[in-house]
């Protein structure tokens, strides 16, 4: 059953490839270009997901989410080592994470 919703139509009206492309698996994979930015937000949401729906609430808590994060920034960098390329396509972690004084 196709399932619309107004964002889906707006996109097939802007472009019907670009529509292809959100509900085509197929499609999307074949077109898609992984760039640090990407990799980078989709390893941030893999995180925050993971932190809020598998972590238990008592062990909610900032070092929990540090560990977490190394640990899938160390899988994705080996998995997109391409899209690393260098040290300036890396994200400065500094300016996501508050400084402790």
């Amino acid at each position: 059953m196709l399932k619309l919703s107004p964002s889906k139509i707006a996109n097939y009206k802007q472009c019907p490839f670009k529509y292809k492309c959100e509900i085509d698996t197929q499609t999307r994979l074949a077109y898609r270009k992984d760039t640090p930015d990407l990799v980078f937000g989709n390893l941030i949401h893999g995180c925050l997901n993971d932190f809020y729906k598998r972590t238990k609430k008592e062990d909610r808590n900032f070092e929990t989410l540090r560990k977490l994060f190394e640990t899938k920034f160390k899988y994705s960098f080996a998995k997109h080592n391409k899209v690393f390329k260098n040290k300036e396509t890396i994200p400065d972690l500094g300016q996501l994470v508050p400084q402790r004084s």
